[in-house]
């Protein structure tokens, strides 16, 4: 690996950014990843390419448990009560911004106070009969209790798009770019409405990485840049020229075109982790009747509508619904 340079990565980003207070918005908050930390993560370096090549964190949204890690928590205790996180010491808030706070060490006080001010939030209302007191106990303690016992309470808490933990200072500043600070990698250097967030390397960042048995200091770009890109043309034009290092997603109908155009391009398939379904009246003939439903699972071909989209087989999305 190298130090230096910049890195412009494409993450669906087709407006400017809103809102950025969980207490507003709740989710979204692409713009802030970077900058901000989640308790927990993947743990791909173990598991991953790198790692025994047993997961490949592809998947959006859940993780199984086994492939997760400490990131701001360093371990944790699950019980039909309550979850405790043990805060990871040494982890500092960025001191980039000094009208908002001078750097200081992350507590388990300012963790407990950005989940119980998510949870006074309108899109808080999700932990609502789930999650009871939730506080630090010492330091680097946090407890959150439990009124019942629901096994994606870690998955809420612990690493999807609200998990992003802001320092209290945030709330009194006012919550807005300009006053963005967090644990992260990364910090925020320039918002240009309608073109791009440009954020730049934290010289003290608190983690590191494993490459081939050495301990590197990350990130190794000095410059990250997220544009604002509308148009899909835009998007793939700036794919083909080089102008964009990465993109997340490209519609699968210029797939062909880019694998003949563009052989040397790096790509990868994998399941969303969510999908789209077709709700069937159940309280109507022919569908009231089970037997019907049953012949329809059994009788559909689901590689066929995979085959539709013309790039060949997909994996099919299972997942439960409640």
């Amino acid at each position: 690996p190298q130090y230096g340079g910049t890195l412009t990565i494409f993450k669906g980003t087709i407006s400017s950014p809103g809102n950025i207070d969980i207490a507003k918005v709740g989710y979204g908050q692409t713009w802030l990843e970077g900058v901000q930390e989640r308790p927990v993560i993947g743990d791909f370096e173990t598991y991953g390419p790198r790692g025994t090549g047993e997961y490949a964190f592809q998947v959006f949204e859940y993780c199984p448990d086994k492939y997760i890690k400490g990131c701001l928590v360093e371990s944790w205790e699950i019980s039909p009560e309550k979850i405790i996180w043990h805060v990871r010491p040494g982890v500092y808030w960025q001191g980039d911004k000094p009208w908002v706070m001078d750097a200081r060490e992350l507590t388990a006080e300012d963790i407990a106070l950005d989940l119980n001010y998510f949870r006074s939030s309108p899109p808080g209302l999700k932990f609502k009969g789930i999650a009871g007191d939730m506080y630090a106990t010492d330091r680097y303690t946090v407890v959150i209790e439990l009124l019942k016992f629901d096994m994606n309470m870690m998955y809420m808490i612990g690493y999807e798009d609200r998990a992003l933990i802001s320092p209290p200072e945030m709330e009194i500043a006012g919550i807005t770019y300009e006053n963005l600070v967090g644990t992260g990698p990364w910090s925020l250097q320039e918002y240009v409405v309608g073109s791009h967030i440009t954020y730049v390397r934290n010289p003290d960042y608190w983690n590191t990485t494993t490459i081939d048995g050495k301990e590197y200091q990350i990130p190794f770009a000095d410059k990250l840049v997220l544009p604002i890109i509308p148009d899909v043309s835009t998007q793939l034009a700036a794919l083909q020229t080089g102008v964009l290092d990465w993109v997340k997603s490209v519609p699968t109908q210029y797939w062909p075109a880019l694998d003949k155009s563009y052989p040397d391009l790096l790509s990868s398939r994998a399941s969303g982790g969510y999908g789209y379904v077709i709700v069937l009246d159940c309280t109507k003939e022919p569908f009231s009747d089970v037997n019907v439903r049953r012949a329809m699972m059994i009788g559909l071909d689901k590689e066929i509508f995979a085959n539709l989209w013309g790039v060949g087989p997909l994996t099919a999305h299972w997942h439960p619904l409640y």
